[in-house]
């Protein structure tokens, strides 16, 4: 796998980090630079190797399997250098009697190469066994990744309190980023970490800082809540790391403010999935009644996404919590001048989505009070979406509220399949086979094929894509197919394959 140099010595001091990958089967090893990319990073040759490799050998026994930052700055590289890299487990039978007395070739030799710049020798390696508590401590400053390691590990098995002091001046004033982090980190271990230093810790210039200091606050706030309000402020930093373990660490704590920062971060990052998710695993009982009432707001007034609204409904439905629910369907169905928006559907929709995969219904999660506000929206959803006139996006959002009831779920799949002709705009055609999708009922492939000669070859395919998932849907679509409705000449190749694919062999002798 990739190794991070951690040194100055060959690249210099820079914002760029350099990755190392070993392919011992192609005698190369492979040098990546990496450049921050949001949360996570963005990998690219080096200029000057766009047509060549960092370490190639022309001798085939050579087999780089290893890379490692020396401690003297140098990168080192282990070739185990062997005749054969593969295991005889995994050669065909005849190669493993050819190659039998090659199994072991080179079992005797390999080597270790240590690579610098012709320019500047690597360092002497020091000797860290016998240093001082306070020489130790002097290393975190060091450019050398292991050296730090190995100061930090001595300094946190030793437990000296003497090294808290020089600690705290090297978290506080070091002109190394590295070194305020190796510090703090270290303070931790020796569980000496100071809320106060800490607290300066969230307001340090370099973002990775900041990072690891809202990490460090986790286990602390409960006992110094002041660190709470230095992290929240965090939610809005400028780098993307930063805001990623906010959003992770928020969850950890019990605050009034916490619930609507997270929807907030939520918002501002909603392309990045790894910062939604961790939004979606601070959630809890404690916090989502908060971030729902915030997300349902901006959806309100904002105009702003309304599936993160959705998926906290659903959400607050899988933690039980009927009063955030409760609240929240009250505001979501509440109408002004007897309107709704497409927000307003398709938020309803998504928590009654959630209410189908858990197999209940929405009277057992609302108050009754609640269920004719309820009502009046779904009825105000089926006019909607069968008006030719009506906002094409308010159209589409409306399709979520059909059939998800026992009472009328006929009539209203017959309402989706007259939507699928082509007078009705693309968009809401997608919205209802998406919506279908959704539903176990085998009504659904007739719905979706009742005008199948009529449907336009992006629409065929995605019925079909939808009639695949479900076997009586399938086989709701071979009969139309042996009743000639539908010929077979409108299935691609690629799908009959993936039908005939099928385990249940009725359905394949059908094909």
């Amino acid at each position: 796998s990739a190794m991070i140099y951690r040194d100055e010595l060959l690249f210099g001091r820079g914002e760029n980090q350099h990755a190392f990958t070993c392919e011992p089967f192609h005698n190369l090893v492979h040098h990546a630079v990496l450049r921050d990319d949001g949360v996570s990073f963005h990998a690219e040759r080096a200029p000057e190797e766009q047509q060549s490799e960092f370490f190639t050998s022309e001798d085939r026994w050579c087999r780089p399997v290893m890379a490692q930052t020396g401690p003297d700055g140098a990168l080192w590289i282990v070739d185990m250098y062997r005749y054969m890299i593969e295991h005889p487990q995994w050669l065909p039978e005849e190669g493993r009697e050819e190659l039998k007395p090659f199994y072991r070739s080179g079992d005797d030799r390999g080597r270790i190469y240590r690579i610098y710049r012709k320019d500047e020798l690597p360092r002497p390696i020091p000797q860290l066994a016998g240093l001082s508590t306070e020489q130790l401590v002097a290393q975190l400053e060091s450019p050398n990744g292991w050296q730090r390691d190995v100061a930090q590990q001595s300094l946190v098995q030793q437990q000296d309190a003497t090294a808290v002091a020089p600690l705290a001046k090297l978290a506080d004033g070091s002109t190394s980023a590295r070194a305020r982090i190796h510090a703090l980190c270290t303070l931790d271990g020796l569980k000496a970490l100071d809320a106060d230093l800490l607290e300066r810790a969230l307001t340090d210039p370099h973002p990775a800082v900041r990072r690891q200091a809202v990490r460090l606050a986790e286990p602390m706030a409960a006992e110094y809540p002041q660190l709470i309000g230095r992290v929240l402020p965090l939610a809005s930093d400028p780098d993307a790391k930063v805001r990623l373990q906010v959003a992770c660490s928020l969850g950890q704590w019990q605050d009034p403010r916490i619930g609507p920062a997270l929807t907030q971060l939520a918002l501002s990052d909603s392309q990045d999935t790894h910062t939604v998710a961790a939004v979606m695993s601070s959630l809890n009982t404690s916090n989502i009644a908060a971030a729902l009432t915030a997300a349902i707001a901006e959806s309100r007034d904002g105009a702003k996404s309304s599936q993160l609204a959705g998926r906290l409904l659903a959400l607050a439905v899988d933690f039980k919590h009927s009063a955030a629910v409760t609240a929240a369907v009250q505001e979501v169905s509440r109408s002004r001048d007897g309107l709704y928006d497409a927000w307003q559907y398709a938020t309803t929709g998504d928590l009654l989505d959630a209410l189908t995969r858990r197999g209940e219904s929405f009277e057992a999660v609302v108050e009754p009070a609640v269920l004719p506000q309820v009502s009046a929206l779904i009825v105000a959803a089926r006019e909607i979406a069968m008006d030719d006139d009506a906002n094409t996006a308010l159209r589409a959002s409306a399709v979520r509220l059909f059939a998800q009831q026992q009472d009328g779920q006929i009539e209203d799949l017959q309402r989706l399949g007259q939507l699928l002709i082509p007078q009705t705009p693309a968009v809401v055609q997608d919205a209802v086979v998406s919506h279908l999708a959704r539903r176990q009922n085998r009504r659904v492939a007739e719905v979706l094929l009742a005008k199948w000669k009529s449907h336009a070859p992006g629409l065929r395919s995605q019925v079909l894509n939808v009639l695949a998932t479900r076997k009586e849907w399938i086989e709701v679509l071979l009969d139309h197919m042996e009743s000639g409705s539908v010929v077979s000449t409108d299935i691609d190749l690629a799908m009959r394959q993936r039908l005939a694919a099928r385990e249940e062999p009725e359905l394949r002798s059908r094909f």
